[in-house]
C-alpha cells in the first residue's frame, strides 16, 4: 500500500498491514464473534466516532489509506471460495464463509478508521471502533478452541 501524503505515518500503513494479516488467519466462528461484538455497541456512538475518524482521515490526507484499505476488504470478502473444488458439500461451505465474511466486514472496516485516524482520534474512540476486531483476532491469535481443540489435545494430536 502506498502513502497518501506527507502525514501519512508508515506506521498507520503497517499496522493495517497487520491487522489483513490477523484478518487472514480467522476462522468463520473467530469472524461471527467479531460481529458478535459489533452488534452489541452503540450504534448511534459508534455514527459519531466515525463521522469524526472520517474528517480526521480527510484533514490528515489519509483518504487513499481509507479507500484501498476498503478495496482489499472488499477483495477478502469476495474471496472466499478459492481453493474449493465445485461439490455440492463445498457449496454450502462457501455459503456460511460467504456470510461469516460480509458479516464481519463493517467491524473490520471500523477498525481500519481507527488506524487510519490514529492518535488524532480520542483513544476511547479508537477503542470502540477497534474492539469488535480484536474480539475476534484475540481468539484467532490463541488458535482453535472448542470442543474439538480439547478432544485432539487430550488424544496427544496436534491441533490444526
Amino acid at each position: 500500500m502506498t502513502t497518501d501524503g506527507p502525514d501519512t505515518p508508515p506506521d498507520a500503513e503497517t499496522a493495517i498491514d497487520n491487522l489483513f494479516v490477523r484478518l487472514s488467519r480467522m476462522t468463520d466462528l473467530d469472524l461471527r464473534r467479531v460481529r458478535l461484538a459489533w452488534n452489541a455497541q452503540d450504534a448511534r456512538r459508534r455514527s459519531g466516532i466515525w463521522r469524526r475518524a472520517l474528517q480526521l482521515i480527510h484533514e490528515n490526507n489519509r483518504d487513499q489509506l481509507l479507500a484501498g484499505s476498503r478495496a482489499r476488504l472488499a477483495a477478502w470478502a469476495n474471496d472466499f471460495a478459492s481453493g474449493r473444488t465445485g461439490t455440492p458439500e463445498d457449496a454450502s461451505w462457501d455459503i456460511d464463509r460467504l456470510n461469516a465474511r460480509t458479516a464481519a466486514v463493517p467491524a473490520v472496516l471500523d477498525a481500519v478508521a481507527a488506524l487510519a485516524a490514529g492518535d488524532r482520534l480520542d483513544e476511547a474512540d479508537r477503542s470502540m471502533l477497534s474492539t469488535p476486531f480484536r474480539a475476534g483476532s484475540v481468539q484467532a491469535a490463541r488458535g482453535r478452541s472448542g470442543r474439538g481443540a480439547r478432544i485432539r489435545r487430550a488424544a496427544g494430536k496436534a491441533t490444526p
